[in-house]
């Protein structure tokens, strides 16, 4: 089978999102968390029109891929995520890109200030 031609795939985001705990999460922890709150936010039909997938997680970063178009949805879903492991969370989204390398140079700006 042939690869998708580009300008046939469907397009991502990458939504990046600063996480505040106490102590932070393991990411088996985290994407197990998002999940299951979208789960129940969303229902298994939503969650699959997200097409979520944790990416990288990395202290007290997270950047979680969707598919275009849904990005405000998985903003709402981190806005709704209150606990990740039984412990308090806040997950705070900070911007949304088309790509991980600007993910990880909003991140590297971010942590060097």
């Amino acid at each position: 089978m042939r690869p998708m031609r580009p300008t046939l795939r469907q397009r991502r985001r990458y939504v990046l999102a600063r996480v505040l705990a106490e102590e932070q999460p393991p990411k088996d922890q985290l994407v197990r968390a998002v999940f299951a709150e979208g789960g129940m936010l969303y229902g298994d039909v939503g969650m699959s029109e997200l097409r979520l997938k944790v990416v990288h997680v990395e202290d007290g970063w997270v950047l979680i891929r969707c598919q275009r178009g849904e990005q405000m949805r998985l903003v709402a879903l981190l806005a709704c995520m209150a606990h990740v492991g039984g412990q308090r969370v806040h997950i705070m989204p900070i911007a949304t890109t088309g790509t991980i390398r600007s993910a990880m140079r909003r991140i590297a700006r971010c942590t060097k200030a």
